[in-house]
């Protein structure tokens, strides 16, 4: 195991097992566990006529981390499981847990206030925690897979890898990371997207490929910074029309999915440089597609049209403005 930067750590961190903790005869404590609540979240507490219990504080963390330690990689190590103690690292601006084998992750990870880089891919993550939205200073998260295609019946399709998160729902508190700007979801089952996913006012790109998102005209396309959007194997039927109100998009990658149609609104998309909605159930382009000043790029083959289906309009203007694919 390596940390980075450059400190030799020993092969298996010694990670306290759950019982050892648990097994200490401590009195309840009189105040609340060290975990930073996010402030639009909701905090129930259920009593009883006999005790009240709460978590004891995370273990110490371990002489051989640097408790002020800025980069922490523990990438293609096997691990099962995340020690409570990460939620001790106050100075923590880089997190690597890439390839492990982690099925949950402690709620103390939301205590890691400076966090800037979060990489989970490749997991067996089911789930977020709530307190992940209390991570403010985050600008990148990575909870995706790193996919691997296969060209099959004249689509594109995924081959899951190995290890990869079935992530199915994502927590509403999301919506409070408001430095993101780069969040991968690709390759989960997400079927729904909270709406607070639409105050990500700083998200410049969205890996949302491969999920059964359908959810075709929710308001959540808000975006005002958003550079690049991926939708790839979706199950969408139509983009949203609030797709327009990207307007520094410049990357649009919706291939190999069930887009019946674009909507009228994409022409807004003054800054868009590529657009591929290839292997889809189109069956025509938008008129306002004349409208894509800076288009360079564009490929819709495999649909139910060709090019010579286009009105004289538009062939002539995708003749001049851009590389076409079909």
């Amino acid at each position: 195991m390596t940390l980075a930067p450059a400190t030799m750590l020993p092969a298996q961190p010694p990670v306290p097992p759950t019982s050892a903790v648990q097994s200490q005869a401590t009195p309840p404590p009189t105040t609340s566990p060290p975990t930073t609540i996010s402030p639009s979240t909701t905090t129930t507490t259920t009593t009883t006529t006999t005790t009240t219990t709460s978590l004891p504080p995370p273990p110490t963390t371990p002489n051989w981390i640097d408790p002020n330690i800025e980069v922490l990689d523990f990438s293609h190590q096997n691990l099962t499981e995340l020690p409570r103690w990460i939620g001790n690292l106050g100075q923590l601006r880089e997190l690597n847990l890439f390839n492990n084998e982690l099925s949950s992750l402690p709620k103390e990870i939301g205590n890691l206030s400076n966090l800037q880089e979060l990489n989970l891919a490749g997991n067996d993550l089911e789930s977020l925690p709530d307190e992940i939205g209390n991570l403010s200073q985050l600008r990148e998260l990575n909870i995706g897979c790193y996919n691997e295609f296969a060209y099959a019946d004249d689509r594109w399709e995924l081959e899951t890898p190995p290890n990869c998160n079935s992530i199915k729902e994502v927590p509403y508190t999301i919506g409070n990371l408001l430095n993101l700007q780069t969040l991968y979801l690709n390759g989960n089952p997400i079927a729904e997207l909270p709406e607070t996913i639409g105050n990500l006012a700083s998200l410049r790109e969205l890996y949302l490929s491969w999920n059964f998102v359908s959810n075709d005209s929710r308001d959540w396309w808000c975006w005002s910074n958003c550079r690049e959007v991926h939708t790839t194997g979706v199950e969408m039927l139509t983009l949203p029309d609030t797709i327009g109100n990207l307007e520094q998009l410049q990357i649009l990658w919706a291939f190999s999915g069930k887009l019946r149609r674009l909507p009228d609104t994409i022409g807004n998309l003054q800054n868009l440089r590529q657009l591929y909605v290839d292997h889809n159930d189109l069956y025509n382009l938008p008129a306002s597609i004349i409208n894509l000043s800076s288009l360079e790029s564009i490929d819709f083959g495999d649909n139910n049209f060709s090019f010579e289906d286009l009105t004289g309009t538009q062939q002539i203007f995708l003749n001049r403005c851009c590389e076409i694919s079909e």
